[in-house]
């Protein structure tokens, strides 16, 4: 959870008596707020200020947090966004979440702070599994980049390639038949097929090799192999 005395809130409420609760309660709770009334005031601030977190009201005299969500969506802002209302309708609370809010709070809301929080604390794990997924899959394209290669040039084998990781040199022999198949794409059957030996001992194989290569699965293998 990111350190509330550090986090910039954005409040946006057109009434003046919870725009007011909602800061102190903020501010309470140790998170630096700016506080405006509607949507206009809050885009402006958004162009030119950074913010952890955009606390908005559902209902506002120019427009709707709906519509502040969708806009901060259009302009590819990475600013968390908690939806809060005293009018709260499935709806709404659908159309939020759709719009990627993460959280929908009913006023009144007896500890904004603590929700805030772990709003927050929701979106950063969301993001960091995003952020692992992303450098997966960038993973996954340098792998078929170079099956391509080996494609058009067929004297590189993945042998070759994997050779290239120093944990390839304290693999025995066999280790290094049964990784270099795997790599290939061939299943644990496949393997047992080829090497005539059985699948069990294929399984003993990647489990050493998965210990020396400091990995715990197939995928975190090649992941490391295609990424050295």
């Amino acid at each position: 959870m990111a350190n509330p005395n550090e986090t910039k809130v954005l409040i946006v409420d057109d009434e003046q008596t919870a725009r007011r609760f909602a800061e102190c309660a903020l501010q309470h709770a140790g998170f630096v707020c700016s506080a405006v009334a509607g949507v206009a005031e809050a885009k402006e601030m958004l162009t030119v200020n950074a913010y952890d977190l955009l606390l908005t009201d559902l209902h506002l005299t120019d427009g709707t947090g709906t519509q502040l969500l969708r806009w901060v969506a259009e302009q590819d802002l990475l600013v968390p966004v908690v939806v809060i209302t005293g009018y709260p309708t499935v709806a709404s609370a659908v159309d939020a979440f759709r719009l990627d809010a993460v959280d929908y709070l009913v006023k009144p809301c007896d500890n904004l702070g603590k929700a805030v929080a772990a709003a927050l604390a929701r979106y950063q794990k969301r993001w960091a599994t995003n952020k692992r997924r992303n450098e997966w899959a960038n993973s996954l394209r340098q792998v078929a980049d170079w099956l391509e290669q080996d494609i058009e040039r067929p004297g590189q084998s993945r042998a070759h390639w994997a050779s290239q990781h120093p944990a390839w040199q304290t693999l025995s022999p066999r280790e290094r038949q049964v990784a270099q198949s795997l790599v290939g794409g061939d299943t644990v059957r496949a393997i047992a097929a080829e090497l005539r030996i059985s699948e069990n001992t294929v399984r003993n194989h990647l489990k050493a090799t998965y210990r020396k290569f400091y990995v715990s699965s197939q995928s975190e293998l090649m992941r490391k192999i295609f990424s050295s």
